[in-house]
């Protein structure tokens, strides 16, 4: 039985696998379809294509099998993995067979079966009833041609026209698939004659070989609970396992008679990325092949020459080019990288090493190529360098991605730059394994530099120094980027300390309306700038977003300095304001403003009006200050809309009536009102506007009728005639 036959961790051929009176194949019903020769990506033509090319005086192990058996059924291996490779093996030895007269029929079904029981070949498909019965009949029928009848089956394209042939088997994707593999299968082997088909044959089944040349090594899943485990890991992603299984052979075979360990090497390859495989999501499971071929991309991506073919390895789609890289330097490379991708990084907040990268395809981002093959060119040229040694050199290169942008690109004279394969050379630049010894590099950014020679010049207190600098990156406002802070510690790390504690304590929490009372005390310092400019943004703000709190300290560096090294308290510095002139007085002065303000932004013309904002779009304006007096939103009631700035002036619009007012002001005459008719003409007209004279104003020529104000030098006066005219229009 083959419970006994098989046993874990040893190889196995195509005939040891396929062969006994009771023994069967099976894939079960959680597997997924036979897909290997679909119409987007057919992979039988070349798996074949390498079969043919093959040494046949060497050895191949083709993978791992992996399966179980259930008690129940002692002699039916429950296939886990390996169902594709067998798939296409078993269709291949069919068609062989149909040319060679049987010569491999004791592989596709036993004597027992064929003559004395229910005819089921060695593989039994039980994905679905469909799958079962139509390889049972295809063995029967057309790969052993069991009688008169099926002589007339003379090719792939007469299987649909035989009577075995159901309807229903059409809408199977894997009867529709074995067929077109089948085609694929004939149409390789059409020319070849007997004994070069003999010659293939006889290698891929080893039956006249007393120890067979291809084999497979079994990883025994042990019971049916892994067994089905398994089956979801390995068959639910619906994408065909081919690329890393063409190319090993090809490899194998290349290099077996100078490297004797070869396929031992391939398997501590597959074996690794399966025990590291994405094991995250339950709905798109991972095999080790999507690992193992994200592997063989970046030892391409090492191995460029330069930035253009690094940028063009990139996304392509080309097959591995294993003649032109040997494998002895794909292995060395892969203990390079199974080496950093094992390291923790977590002291120093680095995420881990990772290819399953959900919103990239699975492929590693450019900013993690940054940082992973920089690592890995390190590690080659200091082979003795210390975990510890590892991280603090990968540390630097991941927390630049972070901030600094690192995607490839075409310069603008023509020149293509791939900053993972440009920042690479750094490693022959290092005078030791240290990697202090590039504070001076400017191959680094100027930030990385700075912590390096704080680290350098604190060196007695290092892991001290190293751990309160990686916690001081994480901090959103400067996410890795200190140079602003130690630019003021001339390499003091007390100093450095000193001052992120004070930021901290400043600018604490997730900086939103907690930090109110700060924005109204930084309002009473004058800055380079601040309200902070918004890039691409017609308004500025008081610091909402972690950017703009950045922009804020770089463009303000010196003065943030001076303002926490005051001895005075936010506090007192509100309570000691005193310049009525400025236009964020009340602001300054009366916290309920910024509270009412949900994103903190504001407009201003950049001399006496701000416009505080509610919301953050200019048309939700919560207040408006005009010469430091408030005027809140709906401070003119009635149906007059929400009053806006331009220039040096507010004006309103009625909903209602044809009117418009003007609140003016000019430093060498002060305030005046000036109420207007002919800006919106398709509204109501308003017929008695000649009666403003009551509040004092007289008749103006603007084109329209107009009614102005006298000079008023008092803003509250002026505010308080302003309401008291729209109020009289919207009693009438």
């Amino acid at each position: 039985m083959k419970a006994n036959k098989l046993k874990g961790g040893e190889s196995y051929s195509i005939r040891d696998l396929f062969s006994g009176d009771n023994d069967k194949v099976v894939i079960p019903d959680l597997q997924r379809d036979y897909c290997w020769a679909n119409e987007s990506n057919n992979l039988v033509g070349p798996f074949l294509d390498t079969l043919i090319q093959l040494d046949k005086s060497e050895d191949l192990t083709m993978g791992l099998v992996y399966g179980y058996f259930d008690p129940l059924l002692p002699n039916h291996l429950q296939l886990c993995d390996g169902q594709q490779r067998l798939t296409t093996l078993f269709l291949i030895i069919g068609s062989l067979n149909r040319r060679l007269n049987n010569r491999y029929r004791d592989i596709l079904i036993s004597d027992y079966e064929l003559h004395e029981d229910d005819c089921e070949p060695y593989l039994q498909y039980a994905i679905r009833e469909s799958s079962l019965y139509f390889i049972s009949d295809l063995v029967l029928h057309y790969f052993i041609r069991f009688n008169e009848e099926d002589t007339k089956l003379v090719d792939a394209d007469s299987i649909r026209k035989s009577n075995w042939f159901l309807h229903s088997y059409d809408t199977d994707p894997t009867i529709r698939c074995a067929i077109s593999a089948i085609k694929t299968i004939e149409s390789k082997i059409e020319d070849m004659d007997e004994t070069e088909l003999r010659t293939l044959g006889d290698f891929i089944t080893g039956i006249n070989n007393e120890t067979p040349q291809i084999k497979f090594l079994y990883y025994d899943m042990d019971n049916r609970t892994n067994g089905e485990e398994t089956f979801v890991v390995i068959n639910t992603t619906g994408e065909p396992l081919s690329a890393n299984q063409n190319l090993k052979p090809l490899v194998i075979n290349m290099y077996k008679n100078h490297m004797p360990d070869i396929e031992n090497k391939w398997e501590e390859m597959e074996t690794w990325f399966w025990r590291n495989r994405d094991k995250s999501e339950e709905k798109t499971p991972h095999t080790s092949d999507e690992g193992m071929s994200e592997f063989f991309r970046c030892v391409r991506l090492y191995n460029a020459a330069d930035s253009s073919e690094f940028i063009s390895i990139v996304d392509s789609k080309d097959s591995f080019p294993y003649a032109d890289i040997p494998f002895d330097r794909v292995y060395s490379l892969f203990k390079l990288y199974s080496k950093v991708y094992s390291i923790d990084y977590s002291a120093r907040h680095d995420a881990p090493i990772c290819y399953n990268n959900r919103n990239n395809r699975g492929r590693y981002t450019a900013e993690q190529l940054y940082a992973l093959l920089p690592t890995i060119r390190y590690c080659e040229h200091f082979p003795d360098a210390t975990d510890e040694e590892i991280r603090r050199f990968y540390h630097v290169f991941l927390i630049t991605a972070g901030y600094q942008d690192v995607s490839n690109r075409k310069e603008k004279d023509g020149r293509m730059d791939a900053p993972a394969k440009r920042i690479m050379q750094i490693v022959d630049d290092m005078t030791s394994k240290d990697v202090l010894c590039l504070k001076n590099s400017d191959k680094l950014s100027e930030h990385e530099q700075m912590k390096l020679r704080m680290i350098d010049a604190n060196i007695n207190d290092r892991a001290n120094v190293e751990k309160y600098l990686s916690d001081a990156e994480q901090n959103p406002i400067f996410n890795g980027r200190l140079k602003v802070i130690l630019d003021w510690c001339n390499n003091l790390f007390s100093e450095f300390e000193k001052y992120y504690r004070k930021i901290c304590s400043l600018w604490e929490g997730n900086c939103g309306s907690n930090i109110d009372t700060l924005r109204r005390a930084l309002l009473t310092v004058v800055w380079n700038e601040y309200p902070i400019v918004v890039e691409r943004k017609s308004h500025k703000t008081l610091g909402w977003e972690w950017n703009e709190w950045y922009s804020f300290f770089t463009r303000n560096s010196e003065k943030v300095k001076d303002f926490l090294d005051s001895e005075l308290s936010i506090k007192e510095r509100i309570e000691n304001y005193s310049d009525t002139c400025n236009p964020y007085y009340p602001i300054i002065k009366d916290g309920k403003y910024l509270a009412a303000s949900n994103v903190k932004n504001v407009y201003t013309n950049d001399t006496n009006i701000v416009v505080l904002m509610e919301k953050e779009r200019a048309q939700a304006n919560y207040c408006i200050f005009f010469n430091s007096i408030d005027y809140q939103k709906k401070f003119l009631g009635g149906r007059w809309n929400t009053p806006w700035y331009w220039k040096g002036l507010l004006y309103c619009n009625h909903s209602h009536y044809d009117l418009t007012i003007d609140y003016i002001y000019e430093p060498e005459r002060g305030y005046r009102i000036l109420i207007w008719k002919g800006k919106h003409k398709q509204q109501m007209p308003f017929n008695r506007l000649f009666e403003v004279q009551q509040f004092g104003l007289f008749k103006v020529d603007k084109g329209t009728e107009g009614w102005c104000s006298h000079d008023i030098v008092d803003g509250e006066e002026a505010k308080a005639l302003f309401q008291k005219i729209a109020n009289w229009v919207d009693s009438i």
